[in-house]
């Protein structure tokens, strides 16, 4: 995964457009150049250690052991991983502080931003993986099924560490956009930045509503199959949370902004008209639900309160609070507050829900797994690998 992001990294670096200024070589700058030399000295390193790994299973074996006893014998290990990749994050603006013209610097650097950034996913994850009592890989050409436990303290450590960077990195491009009046700057802070549509934050919260529907339509599909109470409530759940996964990407709720304002006309905490129709939908669900909510067990009733008290929270709560104080002060530096509070806390209640939801199914179906299958049909091995979750 790392060369191939490395490649898509070094095209997109080589197809920016280059100063004819600045010209050196090929008309790229000796700035340019040198970044397009370390990506690919990173990439030429990640396609090395594929090939070996590919070619040599004995290896392979021993680095896995090897990384695992590192991760479980040093204890700051995470810790240090988490520092190093802050520093990185961060050296960047220091930089930026001293241009006084950061619109080029922004554009040639973004593409190993992001990279770096999922590397440093890729990264955490798999030190994860390697805790205490995870085991080695074994090599595709020696079994015929990889099984992989899902744990639900690590899926939701997994999407917590993601949420945690992009509101990292969201409040640190908003500082940017605050430090100059560079109006191009808004074309790669929009990306990361928490508050606006269509760009990374949005997409992995569409994703993360979307993997809650997956979750509530596994517990309603089994509750089905054993004739359950309240089945049929766990897949509308599922039902809702595909609507708000899509809703998330394009927006539905915001058409209902006219309508509202023609019927209305509110203002102060209400002038973003949608939420006088979400705080009824919200009641309502409210009242359908509570005899389904109070069957659970006293757990998942708390998980389930504290996951919908912070989404709630920064949907609704936040979303007027910032609505007030854009109806009166304006579009200013403590709206963007209000509105990565606002973000932030959605992410929170979105990672506790997975992890109440795999906890569920782990308590209550005994064992959640990944199942990959590898059948070899030649000395080649020519894989057909097929996916699927497995619950025994």
């Amino acid at each position: 995964m790392g060369a191939l992001e490395g490649m898509i990294t070094l095209v997109v670096t080589l197809l920016i457009p280059p100063d004819p200024k600045n010209a050196w070589l090929l008309g790229y700058s000796k700035n340019r150049l040198m970044l397009v030399g370390g990506i690919l000295v990173a990439m030429t390193l990640f396609w090395g250690l594929s090939l070996k790994a590919w070619r040599d299973d004995a290896w392979l074996l021993k680095l896995s052991t090897r990384f695992k006893s590192i991760v479980n014998e040093f204890r700051l290990f995470l810790p240090t991983v988490w520092g190093l990749f802050i520093l990185i994050y961060f050296s960047p603006y220091v930089y930026f502080w001293r241009k006084a013209d950061l619109h080029p610097v922004i554009e040639r650097i973004t593409p190993i931003v992001v990279w770096g950034f999922l590397l440093s996913v890729q990264t955490l994850i798999l030190i994860l993986m390697f805790r205490r009592g995870a085991t080695p890989p074994i090599p595709w050409n020696r079994q015929e099924e990889f099984i992989i436990k899902i744990k639900p303290h690590k899926v939701a450590t997994i999407f917590g560490i993601i949420s945690f960077l992009l509101v990292f990195i969201g409040v640190s491009f908003n500082l940017i956009d605050n430090m100059t009046t560079d109006f191009y700057l808004i074309h790669f802070t929009e990306k990361m930045y928490l508050d606006v549509e269509l760009n990374v934050p949005t997409y992995f919260s569409a994703l993360m509503l979307f993997v809650g529907a997956v979750l509530f339509g596994s517990i309603g599909i089994l509750k089905k199959k054993e004739a359950a109470p309240y089945a049929t409530h766990w897949i509308v759940l599922a039902l809702i949370f595909v609507f708000l996964s899509i809703d998330e990407v394009v927006s539905i709720h915001e058409m209902l902004n006219r309508p509202v304002r023609f019927w209305i006309r509110p203002q102060g905490i209400f002038s973003f008209e949608w939420v006088v129709i979400g705080i009824p939908f919200v009641l309502l669900l409210t009242l359908l639900y509570l005899r389904f909510f109070l069957h659970l067990p006293k757990r998942y009733k708390r998980l389930f309160a504290i996951s919908a008290g912070f989404f709630i929270a920064g949907a609704l709560g936040f979303e007027m609070i910032g609505a007030g104080h854009s109806d009166s002060h304006g579009w200013d530096g403590l709206y963007d507050f209000i509105a990565l509070v606002e973000e932030a806390l959605e992410l929170t209640g979105l990672v506790i829900m997975i992890y109440a939801l795999t906890a569920y199914l782990a308590e209550h179906y005994d064992q959640l797994q990944l199942v990959l299958q590898n059948i070899s049909k030649s000395k080649y091995y020519y894989l057909h690998q097929s996916f699927y979750a497995k619950y025994i």
